[in-house]
């Protein structure tokens, strides 16, 4: 599969991972925001030393001039104050921000901090697209931000930080060496570049980048694994791992001569560091440097252990970078297969329902996933009699999606060569039954309706009560239930319901439990007598006209909570 970003997208995130001062950074989030998420308004705020002020270093607001920066007292930023070191999304009331006598409304607040200071703050000034409106196949906004956050910390790291360091002029080159790999998404060949240059600063004979177990990858220079696991206190567990679970850093001059560590088979350790690689949130592994063969020089210094301590804050943005890239990938690809299953769910499910003549027909399925439980189909089982199906399987997603399709495809073959329901429903329980576990099972309701006499017969293992309302008198009757639920126990057998006859303008509702159990804010059910109503109040409109009518009020009921379970609906009505 190719990748998720395109060229263009990429391009524009590695020009964001580029900038070197804010400035930059700005103008290059702006493309970035432009191209891909309707080009929100922002303003990039960064506090001076003291914190006294904030400072406007870029706006798209076009009252705000751009030619440098513009200083806000910090106690003008009331918001700041609250939501110091917290994002925040305002929905209403809305905060408003003033400069130069220009109202600008705060919609969203992204900060970025650094040892618990606020060094940066993204102010958006509209509403956001949600992740659903991402273009396909790009990153979605929250990805994005979280890119432009990292790279607005390395911008940070790279000037406050590095003339903060005491050390000369070949380091500093190193630690804008680093920045540049800022922009370099691809986890491996950033953490390659990365010890080449740890290795380098610091003279060092040896060197690895291990990330937690959890993160996966690494890199080595001339350190394997199992080599830097043996680096250890006597009795004692290997000082990286130490180093990673604490978060401290560690500098021992004599290893070697030093009683207290275990000395290392077939290699020969003078001085040893290591330096926690810590993100925002989390220590992500650990930098390990190794000199030896004694003589001159074979010592770490104070200055080395400064140097990694400064460009591993750096180093560990561009990581967590990679990863964000990395999950982002994954994020990406696993949407990408969904689509395709529920492309080819959807594709097993029909289109419209069987032409009958004297009956009006309508399905509607919505899923709460890409793909969902819910099974509905329509069969001709001969000249004279068709049957509606409709099923409903434990769960949703992915699995529930898979043994709908199982079940379609038994029930299929089996109709194919057995007439009788129930001998047909018993047969598909036990194909079921072997093959799923205690927790997983289906229901399921053929309602076979033999057109020419008007005689409706259904057969349910388990499944919803369909509701028949009768013209005459719009009353609503529950038909029964004839047997277990598809997959729970071999054996089990299933029987034939009442005979019933169809007159003019009846009308048969199959559902499955996602219509009536569906809540409002207060989390009270839609409920089955509201069904049975709104089924009683479609008298005399079509199938699809009561089908919407029942969608619409659904809707309605639930407006503002997100669907949990699949939806599914099959009107049948007898119109002559």
């Amino acid at each position: 599969m190719e990748s998720a970003f395109t060229e263009s997208t990429e391009c524009a995130l590695v020009r964001v991972y580029a900038s070197v001062h804010p400035a930059e950074f700005s103008q290059a989030l702006e493309i970035l925001l432009e191209r891909y998420f309707r080009n929100p308004r922002f303003t990039l705020l960064t506090p001076s030393e003291d914190g006294a002020l904030f400072w406007v270093e870029h706006s798209t607001c076009a009252a705000v001039p751009a030619d440098g920066p513009i200083p806000l007292r910090s106690a003008e930023l009331t918001f700041v104050h609250r939501e110091r070191l917290l994002d925040a999304c305002y929905d209403g009331p809305i905060p408003l921000l003033t400069i130069h006598a220009e109202v600008l409304p705060l919609r969203r607040v992204r900060t970025v901090t650094f040892g618990g200071e606020v060094i940066g703050m993204i102010i958006f000034h509209d509403p956001l697209p949600s992740v659903d409106e991402s273009p396909p196949g790009e990153i979605d906004l929250e990805a994005a931000l979280g890119h432009a956050l990292n790279a607005l910390e390395g911008i940070y790291v790279r000037t406050v930080q590095a003339e903060r360091l005491e050390c000369g002029e070949s380091k500093l080159q190193g630690i804008k060496e680093i920045g540049q790999f800022l922009g370099n998404l691809d986890l491996n060949t950033l953490l390659s570049h990365l010890i080449s240059v740890y290795v380098r600063l610091t003279d060092a004979q040896v060197g690895s980048i291990v990330l937690d177990d959890g993160l996966g990858g690494g890199a080595e220079w001339g350190l394997p694994l199992e080599v830097l696991e043996q680096v250890r206190e006597r009795g004692g567990e290997p000082l990286a791992r130490r180093s990673a679970r604490r978060g401290e850093t560690l500098l021992i001059q004599d290893y070697s001569d030093d009683s207290r560590y275990q000395p290392i088979e077939r290699f020969h350790v003078d001085s040893f560091l290591c330096v926690p690689l810590a993100s925002k949130h989390r220590i992500l592994g650990t930098v390990n440097l190794i000199k030896g063969g004694g003589g001159r020089g074979a010592r770490f210094s104070e200055t080395d252990l400064a140097t990694v301590v400064t460009i591993s804050a750096l180093a560990a943005v561009a990581i967590e970078n990679a990863l964000l890239h990395r999950d982002q990938l994954e994020k990406e690809r696993i949407k990408a297969n969904l689509q395709i299953a529920r492309s080819i769910q959807q594709g097993m499910l029909p289109a419209a329902g069987l032409e009958i003549p004297g009956y009006d027909v309508a399905f509607m399925a919505k899923t709460c996933d890409e793909t969902g439980g819910d099974y509905f189909d329509s069969v001709r089982l001969a000249e004279d009699r068709a049957a509606f199906v409709i099923g409903d399987v434990a769960g949703h997603g992915i699995g529930a999606a898979l043994l709908m399709a199982a079940g379609r495809a038994n029930l299929r073959a089996l109709l194919t060569v057995k007439s009788d329901l129930p001998e047909v429903m018993a047969r598909l329980n036990d194909l079921l039954a072997a093959d799923l576990d205690s927790e997983r099972f289906m229901t399921l309701c053929i309602a076979e309706l033999d057109f020419r006499a008007h005689v409706l017969t259904t057969v349910n293992a388990g499944h919803d009560l369909p509701l028949l309302c009768r013209a005459s008198d719009s009353k609503v009757e529950a038909l029964e239930s004839t047997g277990l639920p598809l997959g729970m126990f071999e054996g089990s057998t299933y029987e034939r319901g009442i005979e019933r006859r169809l007159e003019v303008g009846d009308t048969l509702l199959l559902t499955t439990d996602g219509v009536w159990e569906c809540t409002n804010a207060q989390g009270e059910r839609f409920g089955k007598p509201r069904l049975a109503e709104m089924l009683q109040r479609s008298a005399g409109k079509s199938a699809r006209d009561t089908v919407n009518a029942i969608l619409a009020e659904v809707e309605s009921y639930t407006r503002g909570i997100a669907r949990q379970d699949d939806l599914t609906l099959i009107v049948v009505r007898r119109c002559s």
